[in-house]
């Protein structure tokens, strides 16, 4: 950290500039195999991180939650408007080999093109959605109930039918849907006026119930350590949750692809560690990148509320040193937003 704060912001620049790219969406697998996703992320075992913070897991009473096209985002913002619904069996092919390496095979068998009209727009945000979002909250939320803690989850499915920043166009919130971020605009209870701040466009009655329902709930969460009435608890065997579509339906969300990531996952985050104490990467091969991230594969980005008493999580807390990851998710968001 004191070499970090010792370096000018032009050197910082420069350094990120320099770092190897490739022209794909990175999912934080921190797989890396072309030692391009995020080389320079946090590592535990520092005074900073001691231990995983998956491993630690949340020490409070939590809402855990995801969208229901996560990763519509980041695919939009690597390959652009047009790109992204025009991408190919090769493109599919490439995002899964640098995400995840020796093992893309096995993402590929699980998310075939074939289950999803061969749109790899759709496949690919997907992959993003159940890998760094859902199921970094289910183990979360598991964990937390293990420890005794009482947590909530939640699916966020609804597409907004306003755009809730500038320069967003009618096409773009088409493909984006549900989309991360797309609840914010609801949980702060801003439903007319869209885009902020002087647009013309209001939610329909429908959203604005599910708005007034999620600022309540996060006001209380903050206030009481609990949503309110009408939220069921989380426990592993029954999954209930809110789903917002349409409406506020409590019922049981759907956490069953992550089975398949519980145990990719824990493989993945082997195979980077080896990374970072400068073995050989996957496949055998060496990133050549000094100090390559250790970290979990579970992503974690904080919600929109949180207190010393309680807590907010739009993806899950059981992602381990992802805070550094997360500001770069928001600013790709506001690089897209202002674009």
């Amino acid at each position: 950290i004191d070499c970090v704060r010792s370096k000018t912001p032009d050197q910082l620049n420069t350094t990120f500039n320099h770092l190897p790219t490739n022209k794909t969406v990175f999912v934080f697998s921190l797989d890396d195999y072309f030692g391009a996703a995020f080389p320079w992320s946090p590592q535990a075992g520092s005074h900073l991180f001691p231990v995983q913070p998956s491993q630690v897991g949340v020490q409070v009473p939590t809402i855990f939650g995801s969208n229901g096209l996560e990763g519509s985002l980041f695919v939009l913002l690597a390959f652009g408007g047009d790109n992204s619904q025009n991408l190919t069996a090769n493109d599919y092919t490439d995002f899964l080999t640098v995400n995840f390496g020796s093992f893309a095979s096995e993402v590929n068998q699980q998310y075939p093109l074939s289950s999803y009209n061969n749109s790899v727009f759709q496949a690919i945000s997907l992959v993003i959605r159940d890998f760094t979002f859902r199921c970094s909250a289910y183990r979360g939320a598991s964990l937390a109930v293990a420890k005794g803690l009482p947590v909530w989850t939640y699916n966020f499915n609804q597409t907004p039918s306003c755009a809730w920043d500038q320069g967003q166009t009618a096409q773009e919130l088409k493909i984006l849907g549900a989309t991360h971020t797309a609840e914010i605009p609801y949980v702060f209870g801003e439903v007319a006026g869209l885009p902020l701040p002087s647009g013309n466009c209001s939610f329909t009655a429908v959203e604005s119930n599910i708005s007034t329902f999620m600022e309540s709930a996060w006001t209380s969460m903050a206030g009481n350590a609990m949503p309110g009435d009408g939220w069921p608890g989380f426990s592993p065997n029954s999954s209930l949750g809110i789903n917002f579509q349409d409406g506020v339906m409590p019922g049981v969300v759907d956490y069953s692809m992550c089975a398949f990531w519980d145990k990719i996952s824990p493989a993945i985050l082997q195979n980077a560690t080896v990374v970072a104490n400068g073995t050989s990467g996957v496949n055998g091969s060496s990133t050549g990148v000094p100090g390559a991230a250790s970290s979990t594969t579970g992503g974690s980005a904080s919600g929109t509320g949180s207190s010393p008493a309680a807590s907010v999580s739009g993806a899950g807390t059981s992602g381990a040193s992802m805070a550094l990851l997360f500001i770069v998710a928001l600013v790709m968001t506001s690089v897209f937003l202002d674009f």
